[in-house]
């Protein structure tokens, strides 16, 4: 093994899914695995375990997450974490993960030549029903494409959330092994957020079967039309948002602190912000301005204003 990983993606859930690995491949107690996250614990906590010895073992791992948090901490305060990186304990496997890397330029180069490095590619969105498909069938369930799309599109295409109702459905089909897409509409919720971003993203899209059908189950469901309105309006608004810190220069954490979201939402709105038009999205944030103030001032219905909205991009 490699004394000092460094794990470098944007994906949180295939970084741990590679921590596990190297754990696997560690074989040791979990007496002497311990776990830091940079945004939480002060480096000078994660330099006191780099300098303890092990339990009942020659050897221990360490994982510290987000070590772009370490951009916090001057250049004098790093140098001893740098200087560990340069002389790693022989007694330990050291675990770093980033999505970028950090400001220091003396950290930077000590993590770019003395570290192992593995750069953790996101999925392509293609990519994603095969990826599921393993999961899957490595546990001896069966699933075919048309089970696998309904599921992304309830669930969308955080990993972390589509492996919490992968595991609820395995647990649920443990004897029959057979996951059907009536298994999919009964055991995964839709959320109205969740339904607004899939009805957002097939409206920028323009799939218009996917946009319109998603309207009628949340018309179906008595969802009043000013709520769809106000909700797609908002995650418009935070994508241009997201759209004008890119063009800023500011990287996910820096958003994520900004706008107070969680590292997995920031990272897919992003992914989203980078997809889309910017000027499309300030026409229809414009358009459905127009449309409320119209609603509210009685000059038009809810319903048929913002159907009529619809499908202008039929």
């Amino acid at each position: 093994m490699e004394k000092v990983y460094l794990l470098l993606g944007e994906s949180s859930y295939l970084i741990k899914e590679r921590i596990e690995k190297i754990k696997e491949e560690f074989g040791r107690d979990e007496l002497n695995i311990n776990k830091f996250d940079a945004e939480e614990t002060h480096l000078n906590d994660i330099l006191l375990e780099l300098q303890t010895l092990s339990f009942f073992s020659d050897k221990k791992l360490i994982v510290v997450e987000n070590v772009e948090a370490f951009n916090k901490y001057s250049e004098h305060d790093l140098e001893s974490f740098i200087h560990y990186i340069k002389n790693p304990s022989d007694d330990i496997v050291l675990i770093l993960t980033l999505h970028d890397f950090p400001k220091s330029v003396h950290l930077k180069d000590a993590l770019e030549k003395y570290t192992y490095i593995e750069t953790i590619k996101d999925l392509e969105e293609n990519a994603l029903p095969l990826y599921l498909y393993k999961i899957f069938s490595k546990d001896g369930y069966q699933i075919d494409s048309k089970t696998l799309k309904a599921l992304i599109e309830r669930v969308g295409v955080d990993l972390f959330l589509l492996n919490q109702e992968i595991e609820k459905l395995k647990t649920y089909k443990l004897h029959e092994k057979r996951i059907t897409i009536d298994d999919i509409y009964q055991l995964v919720p839709r959320t109205l957020e969740d339904n607004i971003f899939v009805f957002m993203k097939a409206f920028l899209k323009e799939d218009t079967k996917m946009y319109l059908s998603i309207y009628d189950d949340l018309i179906q469901s008595k969802i009043p039309v000013l709520t769809i309105m106000n909700q797609l309006y908002s995650n418009l608004s935070l994508i241009l948002q997201i759209q004008y810190l890119i063009e800023d220069g500011h990287k996910q954490e820096s958003i994520q602190n900004f706008l107070g979201l969680s590292s997995g939402r920031t990272y897919y709105l992003m992914k989203d912000a980078k997809e889309q038009n910017k000027k499309q999205i300030e026409r229809i944030i414009k358009d459905l301005a127009i449309l409320d103030y119209e609603i509210k001032t009685g000059q038009k219905e809810d319903k048929l204003g913002f159907e009529l909205l619809l499908m202008k991009r039929v």
